[in-house]
């Protein structure tokens, strides 16, 4: 980028994610706050946190690298392990933030 002016940049990502959930059907808010792909992660995240998963699962879950040498080198990815850590999750929401169907 040397010699181009430096102008904001900001990916399309998030109007195009809300233009497939209006084109679904489905909410583009939750709770007041806009749907995009960042606030989906960020809940994920989260959900994983308040749901007690172990951090090694949590980290792959999230596409982190992993923090630790016996981690990194020497563990496998285990769908059944992963599986079990996603299934902590809670999935209940609360009424007032259900869309409401029409």
């Amino acid at each position: 980028m040397r010699g181009l002016a430096r102008m904001a940049y900001r990916e399309e990502h998030a109007d195009t994610f809300r233009e497939d959930l209006v084109a679904a059907g489905c909410a583009t808010t939750f709770a007041g706050e806009a749907l995009t792909p960042y606030a989906l992660r960020h809940m994920f995240s989260t959900l994983l946190t308040e749901g007690h998963a172990a951090d090694a699962a949590h980290n792959r879950l999230m596409g982190h690298r992993p923090r630790d040498t016996k981690t990194l080198n020497y563990s496998a990815k285990l769908l059944p392990f992963l599986a079990k850590e996603i299934a902590r999750i809670a999935f209940l929401l609360p009424a007032q933030a259900l869309p409401e169907v029409a």
